[in-house]
């Protein structure tokens, strides 16, 4: 476990975003956000603030927001360098500063997943590779284009999967279909 946090970690350092490297940084942190558990506060809208009366399960589910909320926080600024932190220190949730971020980088991370849908599109299987390499190859670009927020339903994956391997596994790739 100790190793498994020690690489999380070292995704923060090693990924640190500046600016040009936006798409990367973006990978990442919502990987390493996702591996602590925290990445629903991303979607969440935080609770109204309790007041003393209220009831106590809604008071625990509100200071679990704010823990969860802080903690992928403090993620994220960690791995933005100081002159980007300024931009989004007094945003009060992780969800508008992931937001802010966005705001500001929206550019690169379009392009990125342009180019990233062309590459699923355009990829074919090259003779002599076997099908498992490069359906694992399609699989790969399907998940780095949802780590940028763009996901696809399993049916949309599978046909394009199907329609990239060579026209000898035609007769296969019918029956797949048909089921």
């Amino acid at each position: 476990m100790a190793a498994i946090n020690a690489s999380l970690l070292a995704i923060i350092s090693d990924s640190k975003l500046t600016g040009p490297n936006y798409v990367d940084w973006y990978r990442s942190i919502k990987l390493l956000i996702t591996a602590k558990g925290l990445v629903s506060v991303l979607d969440e809208d935080p609770p109204e603030e309790p007041l003393s009366v209220d009831d106590p399960a809604y008071i625990e589910i509100y200071q679990d927001f704010i823990v969860r909320d802080s903690k992928a926080s403090l993620y994220i600024q960690g791995s933005t360098d100081k002159s980007l932190v300024e931009s989004i220190k007094d945003i009060r949730t992780v969800g508008g500063k992931m937001a802010k971020l966005v705001e500001l980088f929206n550019r690169q991370l379009t392009h990125a997943n342009y180019d990233m849908v062309s590459q699923i599109h355009n990829t074919r299987m090259s003779q002599g590779t076997p099908v498992m390499d490069h359906v694992m190859k399609m699989i790969n670009l399907f998940e780095k284009l949802e780590t940028m927020g763009t996901t696809f339903d399993l049916l949309y994956k599978k046909n394009v999967i199907l329609n990239s391997v060579l026209g000898s596994y035609a007769p296969f790739s019918d029956v797949i279909q048909n089921q």
